[in-house]
């Protein structure tokens, strides 16, 4: 069932979605059920009767649990606009659930509704009540320094009608990013300054500036990114829309031309963002110059960043002609480290928040356990920071460049195997596609289902899932065992 999710007709979802034989016992049946409507769902293959189905399946709390989590992720994930019929019952049971994994994306699927005098008020009752933070994602009484540089980027944005207030603001951003010396914090403040697009001179000379770390220049082109691609971009710049428009638009190709990965992979991407409303005719003599930077790139380290100015080119091409790039020097699994480990093997990772512990996965992801565990014995793992941390997600690290776009000269396979991200604590690999794998990988907040096809699962957190989620960006790998 959960296989016709995948690649099934719209009619084989109906015929999903009338099942009605099943008891509420049943449960292997009624899981091949629910993730075969999931995965239609994430093809964006949806009806209403597929929608009533699953709220039904999360409303009545008599049916498993598993089966209640899949659907809520449903309701969360979607990607349709959602009528009283539908929110208001999940509303209803959203202030009533005992489980946070269902409660976090009953909240989530509540942000599609068509009625604001419910939902409003249904959403502040739940943030009083609510207790967990993968819900709630802050208190009003415990603002770490992230927060509050989050906040002032917020203020900045809604200060923007204002002068007096807006420089000010402005200013001590700017005066903070000056005197900051964490790197990570530094990229918080060049987001927030995304906030007021004239900023643009400034975040266009932090991503060129060679001496500033990776994540720093990376995070500077993303916010040149999102200026460019902010739908407020004529109100921000009013009579200066078009002369703006056409030096951002230069300012991203040049760097692209830098082939930094991290910068270049970010740049071409806004390129290419319709959003942006770029004038792709204006484009197309620099298709000889993307291509020549696409081809200067080491490969299979910068690997993303070629992909990224790939579909750029072919974007302003109007065509798919230049192939994606196969995965080249594949890693063969070095089958004395699996025959060296038991079926209870352990990795201990001591970081600067704490100790994870993971068990290795060694029967379902040999490939990936043997790549990790061969990592971890020569200390290529220590003093990596985690360059990403997504409240409610992931925590991810292994970066060589410590902002999500370094690899090394090779790749492994993909082990994509039946196994579900269904709860907290899953270990995968981060990729830029399969068969792309290699150093970076990342650890689960919370049941993330949308995953399963596309990430090798190759751990699981057996002991520290208190210090996972205490963790922000910036901090440290300080080392890690195998047992």
């Amino acid at each position: 069932m959960e296989a016709v999710g995948k690649c099934g007709t719209a009619k084989r979802l109906k015929d999903l979605c009338t099942i009605s034989t099943f008891k509420k016992s049943d449960s292997v049946l009624l899981s091949g059920q629910v993730y075969g409507i999931y995965r239609y769902g994430m093809r964006d293959t949806f009806t209403y009767e597929s929608i009533k189905k699953m709220l039904s399946f999360v409303t009545e709390v008599d049916y498993p649990h598993h089966v209640r989590m899949v659907a809520a992720q449903y309701l969360g994930r979607l990607k349709a606009k959602m009528d009283s019929t539908i929110t208001n019952p999940i509303g209803q049971i959203a202030l009533t659930e005992r489980n946070p994994d269902i409660r976090m994306a009953l909240a989530k699927a509540l942000g599609k509704a068509y009625n604001p005098a419910f939902v409003l008020p249904t959403i502040e009752t739940l943030w009083r009540q609510e207790t967990d933070y993968r819900v709630k994602a802050m208190t009003d009484s415990d603002l770490d320094l992230s927060t509050r540089q989050l906040m002032m980027g917020t203020t900045l944005k809604w200060t923007r009608l204002y002068p007096r207030q807006r420089d000010s603001v402005n200013l001590s951003l700017q005066n903070a990013y000056k005197s900051a010396t964490n790197p990570y914090e530094k990229a918080r403040l060049l987001r927030g300054l995304a906030e007021y697009g004239w900023n643009y001179p400034l975040l266009r000379d932090e991503a060129q500036n060679t001496a500033n770390p990776a994540i720093v220049r990376t995070a500077a082109t993303e916010a040149i990114a999102s200026i460019n691609a902010s739908p407020d971009f004529f109100r921000i710049f009013k009579g200066y829309s078009t002369v703006v428009k056409r030096e951002l638009k230069s300012i991203l190709f040049s760097l692209v031309y830098t082939a930094d990965a991290g910068v270049a992979a970010v740049a071409a991407e806004s390129i290419r963002d319709p959003a942006a409303l770029l004038n792709i005719k204006l484009m197309k003599d620099s298709v000889s110059n993307l291509y020549r930077t696409m081809q200067s790139l080491k490969l299979p380290q910068e690997l993303e960043t070629y992909e990224s100015i790939r579909q750029t080119i072919n974007y302003i091409e109007d065509t798919s002609a230049v192939a994606k790039k196969k995965s080249m020097n594949q890693r063969i699994v070095d089958w004395g480290i699996i025959t060296s480990l038991s079926d209870q093997a352990t990795a201990t990772i001591k970081t600067s928040k704490g100790e994870i512990k993971l068990k290795l996965l060694v029967r379902n992801a040999p490939i990936s356990v043997a790549n990790f565990v061969s990592l971890a014995r020569t200390g290529f793992f220590n003093n990596k920071v985690f360059h990403r941390v997504v409240p409610n997600f992931v925590i991810q690290t292994g970066c060589p460049r410590g902002d999500g776009y370094g690899s090394l000269d090779y790749t492994i396979s993909s082990e994509l195997t039946p196994m579900h991200y269904d709860t907290e604590g899953y270990v995968g690999m981060a990729s830029a596609g399969n068969h792309t794998e290699c150093s970076q990988w990342f650890i689960t907040h919370s049941p993330t289902i949308h995953l399963d096809p596309n990430y090798t699962i190759f751990a699981k957190v057996i002991e520290g899932m208190d210090v996972v989620h205490k963790m922000t960006v910036g901090d440290i790998v300080e080392g890690v065992s195998i047992n």
